[in-house]
């Protein structure tokens, strides 16, 4: 099997640019290079509730193609295993209420643009389409576990904040070697 699967196959590749509000993350196989790729552009604004038309500065091409998707994450519903109980902001310390975008403050926007392509021909349009609805699934889920959180992110310190992050990449490379060893012994 090693033979018929070249090194590298299984990897995918992610950049991030953080320049707080904008934050800009790519995911890429170095394989199929420029024929299957994601960007999540991302904007945060304080005090705003999706009131603006085209936050991320998007080029006309841009706008005519893109379509436009709140997520609410207190009426937008999970399913199945993707709902936990204990991350859903109607319960809460300081739960939320089904109008909580008229009556919350302080309230965070996270515009975002999703880019997928996949350019592999009798896969591509099916393949985005999952890729899209996936990612929403997860924006969903973890905006709501970041609000879940507050009581343990608000006070940092951008120097906790950074070592959160150092951590974090240390733990990532681990699971990252252990799961390049997992999938090599399952090809061998």
């Amino acid at each position: 099997m090693q033979a018929l699967v070249p090194k590298g196959a299984f990897d995918i590749v992610e950049t991030s640019q953080n320049c707080f509000p904008y934050i800009r993350t790519s995911y890429y196989s170095p394989l199929l290079k420029d024929r299957l790729e994601l960007v999540v552009t991302s904007y945060h604004v304080a005090n705003d509730d999706c009131g603006q038309d085209n936050a991320l500065g998007m080029n006309e091409e841009d706008l005519k193609k893109r379509e436009i998707d709140v997520i609410d994450i207190v009426n937008d519903e999970l399913r199945g295993k993707d709902y936990e109980p204990e991350f859903d902001p109607t319960t809460q310390a300081v739960p939320l209420q089904s109008d909580w975008r008229k009556t919350t403050k302080p309230l965070m926007t996270a515009y975002k643009s999703i880019k997928c392509k996949v350019a592999i021909f009798g896969i591509q349009g099916k393949t985005e389409k999952y890729a899209l609805s996936a990612v929403r699934n997860v924006f969903l889920k973890y905006h709501r576990k970041v609000y879940a959180w507050e009581n343990e992110w608000k006070d940092l310190t951008m120097d906790d904040i950074r070592a959160m992050e150092e951590s974090a990449k240390a733990n990532l490379e681990k699971i990252r070697a252990a799961a390049k060893e997992e999938i090599r012994d399952w090809i061998l």
